[in-house]
């Protein structure tokens, strides 16, 4: 996702609140790319975007984030979530 337009595509796409244009096109990223998108917004959409990744992509992408990420999500998220990323991390 080296393509500033397409970041910014995406973060259009979030602020319109358009959730099913916006999966469909980050569906076309690897995790590594999303993870680089997810780093550089807020806490808040950072949360949201994992909530519309497909539950198995969203344990690669969170395997991407860095420490300091990971972390903040901890803390947001549900113990449900939690135990879903443990688990699907070391499968």
């Amino acid at each position: 996702m080296d393509e500033e337009k397409n970041v910014e595509k995406l973060k259009e796409l979030l602020s319109l609140r358009d959730f099913m244009t916006f999966r469909t096109e980050i569906l076309e990223e690897n995790e590594v790319d999303i993870a680089e998108f997810i780093e550089g917004l807020t806490p808040e959409e950072r949360l949201l975007v994992m909530r519309l990744l497909p539950k198995d992509l969203a344990v690669e992408v969170f395997s991407e984030l860095s420490s300091e990420v990971q972390e903040e999500f901890m803390t947001k998220i549900s113990k449900e979530e939690i135990d879903h990323l443990v688990r699907e991390m070391f499968v």
